[in-house]
């Protein structure tokens, strides 16, 4: 995601804001619902987390290019840990 964010605040001349999702995709599984088979889907993504230490990178990353994270919002606690979002 901080790729594509990047490339927003270099071309978009207003403010940018961004819903981190805490699962980690590639190139090939891009989305959190392609990182488990059709008929599972949202039941095998435990493995896909990422640690409260790099849901802070990337928050510190994020912020650094200027981009205003919204972990409040309520899908973000629907896939959460309560350690994404407390300091």
């Amino acid at each position: 995601m901080l790729p594509l964010l990047k490339e927003l605040c270099e071309n978009v001349p207003g403010p940018i804001a961004a819903l981190p999702v805490p699962y980690r995709t590639t190139v090939e599984k891009p989305t959190m619902q392609t990182l488990c088979a059709h008929d599972k889907m949202y039941m095998e993504l435990e493995p896909h987390l990422m640690t409260r230490f790099e849901m802070a990178q990337f928050a510190k990353q994020a912020t650094e290019l200027g981009v205003r994270l919204a972990p409040m919002h309520p899908l973000l606690y629907t896939f959460n840990s309560a350690c994404f979002t407390n300091k």
